[in-house]
């Protein structure tokens, strides 16, 4: 959505020319429903705004360098309405909603099949999206709404319908391959670092979890605790982040230097470094913007010719 508003550059001009179905569901997400006025779209069917809406007041400058590198972002954050991004809202609610009915399909395929007593069935994601939240879209940042992504397992007669844990810590980027292998009944690799979380999904045990989890992108890493998130993003002022997720989930305020987290924020620091085996986070970015890099830079050469 915020692509086709903004079209400053020839990459998002050919995204939008290359993306003539993605632009087509976009246009069907977009549809408001039949015989309402303005007004009443968005007093009763349009979400709101979320409470986390405006950017951080003390926002890593990281963030607004991820934003630059691509037009739209940074379009969207100056110049959307508080309309326009509840608009953006609705149709991302609405796109789910069909990821939805496709799901349903498959669901209704074993069913009719005879396969769905004897099949685990695991729907998880490889992101999240902002959607709204501090003015973004899309993911790279690393707040809870870019990194959180739904974790779902389900088997007749082993899963409890309708449960949802909260409490537990898991990473389905460590966690599946172990809990795939569990169900299949085969070992894991050894030099895995995840936990199966199968006895977890069928309510006879716990995830047992050392250590806080881990996530990392381009522009740097983090590791998440029950109750806290600690950040490092790679440069620019503000790069170390501490988030108090009990008494601030929305992620709205730098907890770092408060004084009563004095101790948390030595034993996260800790845990960080043990995490990444010490080194310092740029080492591993340098690589990965490396190869981004070159990445864009064939993506533009292929655009060329």
């Amino acid at each position: 959505m915020a692509i086709r508003d903004s079209q400053q550059n020839k990459q998002e001009q050919e995204l939008i020319k290359r993306g003539t179905k993605e632009c087509q569901a976009l246009d069907q997400a977009l549809v408001r429903p039949s015989g309402v006025s303005e007004e009443t779209f968005f007093s009763t069917h349009c979400p709101p705004l979320p409470r986390n809406f405006e950017p951080q007041a003390d926002e890593p400058e990281a963030i607004s360098q991820i934003l630059e590198q691509w037009p739209f972002r940074a379009m969207a954050r100056q110049e959307w309405s508080d309309y326009r991004w509840r608009e953006h809202r609705w149709a991302y609610a609405r796109l789910t909603e069909m990821v939805d009915t496709q799901i349903s399909r498959v669901l209704k395929a074993l069913r009719e099949n005879g396969l769905d007593d004897n099949t685990v069935v695991i729907f998880t994601s490889d992101h999240g999206d902002m959607d709204s939240a501090h003015k973004t879209e899309h993911k790279i940042v690393l707040y809870d709404e870019a990194c959180r992504v739904p974790l779902i397992i389900s088997q007749p007669g082993s899963t409890r319908a309708g449960t949802v844990n909260t409490t537990d810590l898991i990473s389905n980027g460590l966690d599946l391959l172990p809990t795939l292998c569990d169900y299949a009944g085969i070992d894991p690799p050894c030099d895995l670092h995840g936990t199966s979380i199968r006895p977890l999904a069928e309510n006879r045990g716990k995830c047992h979890r050392d250590s806080p989890i881990p996530v990392e992108n381009e522009f740097g890493r983090a590791i998440i605790s029950d109750e806290f998130k600690y950040v490092l993003y790679e440069q620019g002022t503000h790069r170390e982040q501490l988030y108090d997720l009990r008494t601030d989930p929305g992620e709205t305020r730098n907890a770092a230097h408060d004084k009563v987290n004095h101790d948390v924020l030595k034993q996260l620091r800790k845990a960080f470094e043990h995490q990444f085996n010490g080194k310092n986070t740029s080492e591993n970015t340098d690589k990965r913007q490396r190869h981004n890099t070159r990445m864009r830079a064939k993506w533009h050469k292929d655009e060329v010719q």
